[in-house]
């Protein structure tokens, strides 16, 4: 299955992402040079290419827009490429590669990436490494992820826990996010200049192709044996049904998110 196409269909994070550029953008702070950017977890590329580049368009010298995943990075640079954009393959949470990039990004964007990584100050870190003096981090991501929960009831009578480990799968900002991010951007060498989280309502059509794409993010799915593979899906299908809001369409629901955005500057 071509899961970043399916992901490219899904409007989600195009929409959140334009939401919160709209709302925070004044934040950026700009020098007269044009400047290399790092767009960290560009995903199969159409938040680069049609939110962030027009954006930045007249600050970039280069955006190097990067993501684990071959599959995602392939797809982008078929379908999402400018002159502008270079697509690479990247781990952040690898520290050599981080190194190899150090001070060289007067800003660093990423969208809809750091709940997916438990360890939030390492990833927070290697941004601070990969920055220029004074360089700017603009951060999205959800505080409460729907499939937190409907793994909390797949893993609650421990059928799959021989198979995939008890571990935090997505990051823990606290009760108090704000004074989570102030401390930990404090403690690393970033001073704080703005934050914000809301509770939205998404509407998702093409629900059923929606959790097939989300799901395939999830790391762990590959230790399942093959035979056991769609047994979870269609567990975790039905489970995500059911903590959502049938919209009365074939295949459309409502989910509600919890998105927040933050922006600080590398002070030290």
């Amino acid at each position: 299955m071509n899961y970043a196409a399916l992901w490219f269909k899904n409007s989600i994070s195009r929409r959140n992402a334009k939401d919160q550029f709209e709302k925070f953008g004044h934040l950026l702070k700009w020098t007269r040079s044009k400047e290399n950017i790092l767009d960290a977890g560009c995903g199969e590329g159409s938040v680069t290419r049609e939110i962030l580049y027009p954006l930045v368009k007249n600050h970039v010298h280069k955006i190097v827009a990067v993501d684990k995943c071959d599959g995602m990075i392939s797809f982008a640079k078929e379908h999402n490429q400018v002159e502008e954009i270079d697509y690479q393959i990247m781990d952040l949470m690898d520290e050599a590669q981080v190194s190899k990039a150090a001070n060289r990004f007067g800003h660093i964007f990423s969208i809809h990436l750091s709940h997916w990584i438990p360890d939030t100050r390492t990833l927070l870190n290697g941004f601070h490494k990969m920055l220029k003096p004074n360089g700017q981090i603009f951060v999205t991501g959800f505080l409460d992820l729907y499939m937190n929960h409907v793994f909390k009831k797949q893993f609650k009578e421990g059928k799959w826990t021989k198979y995939i480990p008890a571990e935090p799968i997505f990051a823990n900002y606290t009760e108090n996010p704000l004074e989570y991010f102030e401390n930990l951007l404090a403690d690393l060498g970033y001073k704080l200049d703005g934050y914000d989280h809301e509770e939205k309502l998404f509407h998702i059509e093409h629900f059923t192709d929606f959790v097939s794409t989300v799901l395939s993010m999830y790391k762990y799915l590959e230790r399942l044996p093959a035979v056991l593979q769609e047994e979870f899906y269609q567990e975790h299908l039905r489970i995500s049904k059911e903590i959502s809001t049938y919209s009365g369409e074939p295949d459309k629901y409502l989910l509600y998110y919890k998105p927040f955005t933050l922006l600080a500057t590398k002070i030290k």
